[in-house]
């Protein structure tokens, strides 16, 4: 697989295989662009900034250029463009059907990236050849979990087509497709009701002051791969019972309930969501009953950070075998 790096500031083009543009020249940058088609792989050190170099150098106005970002399409007299941000850019050297594309990917998504203003020539090579080598490295990891990418749109989306789900899109079994617990495996006498409280248990990122004024050094502290990490430990739901009680069930595994609490910390992470999708952390009684997650419930009580008053309704999960489906 032919993989190429690209960079583009004001003026200058650079490619990896060590080839550069500078000047006006629409074609000659286009054609730049355009050296290596589909099924080759080309990158951006930074699409969307490449994107609006690429708009402004074919003199792209506001409308054609609000056009292309509402509907991801735009054709131009001598070019069609595709464009959906941070995800791919494509130029379609032609009109036709059939004219060659160029695809390309975006590597900001693995890399920290800065700019600076008058970049040289040697700079602009530098990070092209460091969004052929990103592209590189993304493709080599792939082939080893036995993918051949033809994008590197999103290393999700190269495994998901590859292994998720049971199928093809021909209907026939994937050889190593991932067989995953989905919503149609839940009990179909409350599937519905079960799917709303598990939505309805995200309560979304949690960022609070709990000091009012100016703070002269701050620190942001992250989770690296939390999500992630968690998602791989979940247990395969089919491997166990699913019950429904207004009950707490402390022998089960997995549990959602819809209840009422009263926080008496002032300091807490059980968030409460507004009306208007705002969240915070209330002191005393939450304004209305909200549905949590059984864990939820017994960092309240092992931490003593306040009580349930009252449970209306629930859905328990006990675990007969404990098997996690193959991580991602």
């Amino acid at each position: 697989m032919n993989i190429t790096g690209y960079y583009l500031t004001k003026g200058i083009t650079a490619c990896s295989d060590g080839t550069y543009i500078i000047g006006d020249d629409i074609k000659e940058h286009m054609a730049l662009l355009c050296k290596y088609p589909y099924p080759d792989i080309n990158a951006f050190w930074h699409m969307d900034y490449a994107a609006a170099l690429i708009l402004r150098l074919l003199k792209v106005n506001k409308e054609q250029a609000q056009a292309l970002y509402k509907s991801t399409d735009l054709t131009l007299s001598r070019y069609a463009l595709k464009y959906r941000s941070s995800k791919l850019f494509s130029i379609r050297n032609g009109t036709q059907f059939r004219a060659p594309l160029s695809v390309f990917c975006d590597m900001s998504q693995f890399n920290e990236c800065t700019f600076k203003l008058n970049e040289t020539v040697d700079e602009c090579m530098t990070r092209a050849k460091e969004a052929q080598k990103l592209a590189q490295q993304t493709y080599d990891a792939a082939s080893k979990l036995n993918i051949e990418p033809n994008t590197l749109i999103s290393p999700i989306s190269i495994f998901e087509k590859k292994y998720l789900g049971k199928f093809d899109a021909k209907g026939n079994p994937k050889p190593l497709g991932v067989d995953i617990p989905t919503v149609l495996d839940y009990p179909e006498e409350f599937r519905e009701d079960l799917a709303h409280a598990a939505y309805e248990c995200v309560h979304g990122g949690w960022v609070e002051s709990f000091v009012k004024g100016h703070y002269p050094n701050s620190a942001d502290y992250d989770i690296s791969s939390a999500y992630s990490f968690y998602e791989s430990e979940l247990l395969d739901t089919r491997q166990g019972t699913f019950m429904r009680s207004k009950e707490y069930d402390p022998q089960a595994t997995y549990g959602l309930a819809l209840c009422d609490l009263r926080m008496t910390s002032n300091f807490h992470p059980i968030l409460y969501n507004t009306d208007v999708q705002n969240h915070y952390t209330p002191f005393g009684k939450y304004p209305k009953p909200t549905w949590r997650h059984k864990q939820e419930l017994d960092i309240i009580k092992e931490f003593q950070l306040g009580e349930v008053l009252k449970i209306h309704d629930g859905f328990w999960w006990r675990c007969k075998r404990p098997y996690k489906p193959p991580n991602i």
